[in-house]
């Protein structure tokens, strides 16, 4: 676990004190569609804005509790490579990630709102 997660999951913790890590952290899956997940994971800051696209609720980095979803982004191995994953040529590879991710508070928002640009704000002491 890298010093910035263990810093926001201290952060969120003392915002929502009687919450159990296990209701802070979930393991979700994310496509990064044309981004190497080796770019992202040998990165320092994990998951960068800088390469996330628009979606329904604005450019973000979205995740999803089940992996179909994220099978729709998944990374396109290059055929080149399948050498270093020992598989056969002709065969097609795709890659996705399993994350773990700090959550807090959701906000609803009812329809896709393309416009967002940060989350809305959540109303309340904890939000």
């Amino acid at each position: 676990m890298g010093d910035r997660f263990r810093t926001e999951l201290k952060l969120l913790a003392s915002k929502h004190p009687t919450k159990l890590a296990t209701q802070l952290v979930k393991l979700l899956f994310h496509g990064s569609r044309s981004t190497d997940p080796h770019m992202i994971v040998k990165g320092e800051e994990g998951l960068d804005m800088r390469f996330a696209s628009g979606g329904n609720y604005g450019i973000g980095i979205y995740f999803a509790n089940n992996s179909i979803y994220s099978a729709n982004y998944a990374y396109v191995v290059p055929q080149a490579r399948n050498d270093e994953y020992s598989v056969e040529p002709g065969v097609q590879l795709y890659q996705i990630l399993l994350c773990f991710v700090i959550q807090g508070n959701g906000a609803n928002i009812p329809h896709p709102d393309q416009s967002l640009r940060m989350p809305p704000l959540v109303h309340g002491p904890n939000g």
